[in-house]
């Protein structure tokens, strides 16, 4: 799997999560709900965005290795 293909699964999958959470916060919304999106819920944006930058730097080296090994052929 590709950096870039890996990279849009996560961003789908964020999407996703949102999206289910949206609805089920009409059904479930208290204190409880409250610390949950807190404690698990929150923190993955600021993680998955790491991720997805980590993605686009790692693409960019291997892009550069390949382009190192292709010129030495």
């Amino acid at each position: 799997m590709s950096t870039a293909v890996a990279q849009a699964r996560i961003k789908d999958a964020l999407k996703e999560l949102k999206i289910a959470w949206a609805q089920a916060k009409q059904h479930w919304d208290d204190t409880a709900s409250t610390k949950f999106e807190e404690e698990f819920l929150s923190p993955i944006d600021g993680k998955a965005s790491a991720a997805i930058g980590a993605m686009g730097r790692l693409s960019e080296i291997l892009d550069a290795a390949r382009r190192a090994c292709d010129k030495d052929r």
